[in-house]
Parts: C-alpha cells; structure tokens; sequence
C-alpha cells in the first residue's frame, strides 16, 4: 500500500473506479486531484464492427492475481450455477472468455475437468 500512496502521490490525477476507492485515496491523501469514473463507459457505436445481433458468446474480464476472492468468486458461481442454464436454453452454442491477469488454477481445474464446460469455456 506504501508503493501505492507513494505512486498516487507522484500522478497529476488519480482515476478512481468507486466511490469506497476515492474515499480511501481522499482519507490519506486529501490534496489528491481524485475522479470517479466507475465502471461504465460510453462506447462509440459508429466504431463497432459488428451489431449486438451479430455479436455471440460472454466475456468475463477481470484481475484475478492467483486468488478466488471477489473476480474468482463471481466467475465460479456464474460457471456453476448460470452458464449450464444459459447453455441448455441456448439454440447456437455459447462461449464463455474468461481473460484477465493470473487466472487461478482452481478456475482451471473446474472448467478442465467437466468435458462441457472445457468444450464451451476458453481462457
């Protein structure tokens, strides 16, 4: 966290993804030009090469760092307990992406280990 302050510290601008975060960076450093720009974008549909009709499949991207906590947590609920209705509701097949940094090899283990979701799951 030190390294963290320290590098806050150092920027012109902080942007920060919540509230509790901005709070956090304001609590220690209240002089920290502090923005919160959540999670939502707005997205430029003239630069989108396929429509939502034409688009097929979920991605889940998210920072995993070894750990099931918060990201692996929700990634493996959707795996147990969505994806298998979603995949048996579905008319075409559905791929699920899972991308991020260090993904944890329990994930792996499950998706690897039933022949359905190996078939249908891509890291």
């Amino acid at each position: 966290v030190n390294l963290e302050m320290k590098m806050i510290q150092m920027a012109d601008a902080v942007l920060a993804v919540s509230k509790r975060e901005t709070g956090i960076i304001l609590e220690s450093l209240p002089e920290t030009e502090t923005y919160n720009v959540g999670h939502i974008m707005e997205i430029d549909e003239s630069k989108m090469y396929k429509t939502f009709n034409q688009r097929r499949g979920i991605l889940f991207l998210a920072s995993f760092n070894d750990i099931m906590y918060y990201n692996g947590d929700a990634i493996w609920f959707f795996i147990k307990e969505v994806f298998p209705l979603v995949l048996a509701k579905s008319k075409a097949p559905v791929s699920l992406i899972i991308a991020g940094k260090k993904i944890p090899k329990e994930l792996r283990d499950l998706v690897m280990k039933d022949g359905l979701l190996s078939r249908n799951i891509i890291f």
